[in-house]
């Protein structure tokens, strides 16, 4: 599925290609937890992020994982989950 970034945050998990309706519950949360483990290694690798205070890796990969393995979560939900748990580069500075 291709759409533009302003409309992405309605698009659910379920529309998503990695979301296989086929799939069991273990290999959709299989798929989930390497997809947030991806999404972390992404953030803080290359984009260069750090976990907000207080924050732990392990809670904010559990956190990604329950929205991206819920068909019924959508795109939004999953950004917020990540500015909740990360301090992205230049984060609140003009």
């Amino acid at each position: 599925m291709s759409k533009p970034f302003d409309s992405a945050g309605a698009v659910t998990m379920g529309k998503l290609a990695m979301f296989n309706k086929n799939d069991d519950q273990a290999m959709r949360s299989s798929k989930a937890l390497m997809l947030s483990i991806q999404l972390d290694n992404v953030f803080r690798d290359v984009r260069g992020a750090r976990f907000e205070t207080g924050v732990k890796q392990e809670a904010a990969v559990a956190e990604m994982k329950a929205v991206l393995e819920d068909d019924t979560k959508d795109v939004s939900g999953l950004a917020e989950v990540a500015d909740d748990n990360y301090r992205f580069w230049q984060e609140g500075e003009l």
